[in-house]
Parts: C-alpha cells; structure tokens; sequence
C-alpha cells in the first residue's frame, strides 16, 4: 500500500468516528432528562388506589371518591 492510500484510510476512519461521536452527542442533548431526578408528585398517573364496594349499589369505587348519586348511597356527597 502507498502512503497516500494509508493516510485517506486513516482519513477516512477519524472522519466516521467523528461523524458517530457527534451523532450521539446530538442525540443525547435532544433526549428529555430522566423522570428520576424530577420531584416525587403525590396525585402520579401511576398512582393506585384502593377499592371497596358500595354496601349499597356494590360498585367498587375508591376510597376517596364522592358520593354515587344515588340516594341510600353512605359516602359523602
């Protein structure tokens, strides 16, 4: 091999390792950061709550809901 073809592969090999470098540079500033740094929220979309059933219709709702509408109904309107 010449030095010229020796010297355009070398070229060539730090032109592709930059291109990729910078790729990945890019798309580590475009991601959003990671939900674990962020502040615990106590309503989550994840959150789970218990249910317990209506004595007097026996719909499960959650603890914490309101009243169903009807009128024998024991939860808190």
């Amino acid at each position: 091999m010449s030095f010229t073809k020796i010297l355009l592969l070398l070229a060539l090999a730090v032109g592709i390792y930059l291109l990729w470098r910078g790729f990945k540079a890019h798309k580590r500033a475009a991601s959003p950061p990671p939900l674990e740094n962020a502040a615990p929220d106590s309503r989550s979309a994840n959150a789970v709550e218990d249910l317990t059933a209506c004595p007097a219709c026996g719909a499960y709702m959650a603890v914490n809901s309101p009243a169903c509408g009807r009128a024998d109904c024991p939860r808190k309107k």
